[in-house]
């Protein structure tokens, strides 16, 4: 758990610092964009985790 810091630290860096910026040809965010860019990151996880409650509670009825 304590790894996947790193890429999160990376991709703040990269498009945080300014010579990241003039290197990977990206631009700073705003507040804005960033919780955008967050709450749609967490969009993936989400729906696997209600996947895996509902097929967990389909199998437990099934199974009883």
């Amino acid at each position: 758990l304590k790894w996947m810091w790193i890429p999160i630290v990376l991709t703040v860096l990269s498009v945080e610092l300014d010579f990241m910026n003039a290197l990977l040809m990206t631009t700073p965010l705003d507040a804005a964009q960033w919780w955008l860019a967050i709450g749609l990151a967490l969009i993936p996880p989400i729906v696997v985790e209600v996947d895996k409650l509902i097929r967990r509670s389909l199998a437990s009825r099934a199974a009883a």
